[in-house]
């Protein structure tokens, strides 16, 4: 394998170790150091445009770790001071399972107070500050850092972070791993003053370990770890993961298959046409019934916090980070959460995340004591109920819909900007996910001024990346991978085609419409009503079936499979799947229509243009006659027959 290839290749991560890849690289190191410190940087990078699923940094941080290069700190520790989503993110298991592994190995003895800035970072996340703590574990286990001031810092952290209990407990267990029984005293007045986790550990456990433990045991015990040791073998480690294993795979194999037989299940009983039809007509008042605390309505904040169980309250606890929630007492509880409900900041960022039906519900519930609606969508209320910022009560067969008074007077007090910056973001979101539904990718600078040449507000990338992440986090449809912005549905094979249809929509024009019927690509399954697709429907809905439903499904499935340039079996396998079977004239006549649709379809290596848009441009000027198309859909004479004889083609339709 080429080096160039190797380098492109661990640009993606996928459950099949890219072991040939590492190979590669380890041979060619010198060539290979300097692209991947610029993987690591791309992320890393304040003033970059900072990438979304862009997995180059995953192997490149562990390789880097591997040879032992410095240049790759100051870059790898910012990681742990992004916001913590983010960084749980870009990190995912590694955080806790050997990222300070890999930043001890690029560390030198002049980067520990760096590391100590992290751990004391009271605004980090508990799993960030751990990561560090765990890095200079590394480096003492390694004979970096010397025992005395190890020990000492050990000491100065037990003596001042008192504001987490669960790093408390990660700093004790280090005490503990490094047989620091001089500790002991001061590790014994923290748990008689309540202040670590127990959950993590407790007393009696670290004091048995601490009293009759042998120092120089237990360093050597640590150094059997390869955990607590620098990064030597990244893939004899990566083959330990559970996403690199076989049982990963069958797993999730047999997740495909049992979401598979739901799907029938669900087609099975979908056949109760009376009890179907009520869930149909009924689905919004069910769902919403279920949401919906039965009793008197309560109007301030406190009082919906008591009205609801202890369960539920922990559950809003783990959303807000309410550390030991499972440890406290719901009187507790409803002070932390209420303190967590009552910050502007927070408030501001979970309106920010509404959709516009959300957002206007919330508006209307916080103009008045309550709302009362009996016809409120399920879609319309849901991130507001678990976002705790909006109540839900059933009294005397109505619902009520109220926002707690405090928060009611938070939003008065709101800066006037706000509103026109939501809408503001609302707004760049739809651009966004048309932008991905149209295009399927756009490089961040040219999606600005596509966004730019259409309205008045104009935006850079730096706004549009920090406002576009937080709808990322909330699964929109698209995602930044590298400098584009890219529909999620690349997904499925890990972004690996993504270059390929950047590459080849960049030699077209892009399609831009004008700024309404742009808008209309940001709905999810828009379909562009053609001539060519109006006759597909027509032709279907009057000579393959009397089910105008079952019509309007077949129509649009041929749209979205010529969207794909899917192969021949694709069409076949949609009419199989339907029970439709119209005979050889009339499926010669369905594929001509479909021939004629597939090249007035937008495709996203046309850069969102038709075919026929393309050949216009050329100057070919064709002039399709309406039954007759212009590229025929080619099936193989050893194919099955489309018209659903089961015989091949040669020998059916194709004679």
């Amino acid at each position: 394998m080429e080096i160039s290839q190797a380098l492109k290749n661990i640009k993606c991560v996928s459950p099949d170790l890219a072991v040939e890849e590492i190979t590669c690289i380890r041979a060619n190191r010198e060539q290979a150091i300097p692209v991947m410190l610029e993987y690591i940087q791309k992320v890393s990078g304040i003033k970059s445009k900072k990438p979304w699923r862009y997995d180059a940094h995953f192997y490149a941080m562990y390789l880097l770790a591997e040879f032992r290069i410095k240049e790759a700190f100051p870059h790898l520790i910012q990681y742990l001071e992004f916001d913590y989503d983010f960084t749980e993110y870009l990190l995912g298991d590694s955080i806790t399972e050997g990222f300070g592994s890999i930043l001890a190995s690029v560390a030198t003895i002049d980067d520990i107070s760096r590391i100590k800035t992290v751990i004391e970072n009271t605004s980090l996340e508990t799993f960030s500050r751990n990561a560090t703590l765990k890095a200079l574990q590394v480096l003492f286990t390694e004979d970096v850092y010397d025992r005395d001031d190890y020990m000492t810092y050990l000491r100065h952290l037990l003596e001042t972070c008192h504001d987490d209990p669960t790093l408390l407990a990660f700093i004790i267990c280090d005490c503990e791993n490094a047989g620091f029984c001089e500790l002991l005293p001061a590790i014994e007045k923290l748990f008689d003053a309540k202040l670590v986790d127990e959950q993590v550990t407790d007393y009696p456990f670290v004091r048995d370990r601490l009293m009759y433990s042998v120092e120089a045991d237990a360093k050597e015990k640590l150094a059997r770890n390869k955990r607590n040791r620098f990064v030597s073998d990244i893939i004899g480690l990566l083959k330990t993961w559970y996403y690199f294993s076989e049982k990963y795979k069958s797993d999730m194999c047999a997740k495909t298959k049992k979401t598979t037989a739901k799907k029938k299940q669900v087609k099975v009983s979908s056949d109760l046409d009376d009890f179907a039809q009520y869930i149909r007509d009924n689905s919004s008042r069910v769902s919403i019934m279920f949401l919906a605390e039965k009793r008197e309505p309560v109007y301030t904040l406190s009082d919906m916090l008591e009205a609801k169980t202890v369960a539920a309250l922990r559950r809003l606890g783990s959303l807000y980070k309410v550390t030991n929630c499972s440890r406290k007492k719901k009187a507790e509880i409803v002070q932390l959460l209420a303190d967590k409900l009552l910050d502007t900041d927070i408030l501001k960022e979970h309106l920010m995340l509404l959709k516009p039906p959300e957002w206007a519900l919330f508006r209307k519930a916080a103009s008045a004591n309550h709302l009362i609606d009996d016809k409120a969508s399920i879609d319309d209320l849901l991130m507001l109920h678990v976002f705790g910022i909006m109540s839900i009560f059933y009294y005397y067969s109505h619902f009520y819909f109220i926002v707690p008074a405090e928060i009611r007077e938070m939003f008065s007090k709101l800066d006037e900007g706000f509103s026109e910056n939501k809408e503001f973001a609302d707004l760049l979101n739809d651009y966004a996910v048309a932008a991905a539904n149209l295009y399927g990718v756009i490089t961040q600078d040219d999606f600005v001024e596509l966004f730019n040449s259409q309205n008045d507000r104009k935006t850079d990338i730096d706004e549009m990346f920090g406002t576009l992440i937080r709808f990322v986090y909330m699964d929109h449809g698209y995602v930044f991978w590298d400098e584009y912005i890219v529909s999620d549905e690349f997904e499925e094979d890990d972004y690996k085609d993504v270059e390929m249809y950047a590459g080849m929509a960049a030699a077209k024009p892009r399609y831009l419409p004008n700024r309404e019927e742009f808008l209309k690509y940001s709905q999810w399954g828009y379909i562009e009503k053609t001539p060519q697709f109006s006759r597909l429907r027509d032709y279907i809905g009057k000579n393959i079936t009397d089910d105008e439903k079952l019509a309007d499904e077949t129509a649009e499935k041929y749209y979205f499979a010529t969207m794909r340039n899917a192969k021949p079996q694709e069409f076949i396998d949609i009419l199989k799947e339907s029970d439709i079977l119209p005979g050889n004239e009339k499926t010669k006549a369905l594929m001509r229509l479909v021939s004629d649709l597939s090249n007035n379809v937008r495709l996203w290596h046309n850069n969102g243009n038709t075919q026929y848009e393309l050949d216009m441009r050329k100057g070919a000027h064709p002039t399709p006659p309406k039954n007759e198309p212009v590229r025929v859909i080619k099936i193989g004479r050893n194919e099955p027959c489309p018209c659903g004889s089961g015989k091949k083609y040669k020998k059916c339709c194709g004679m």
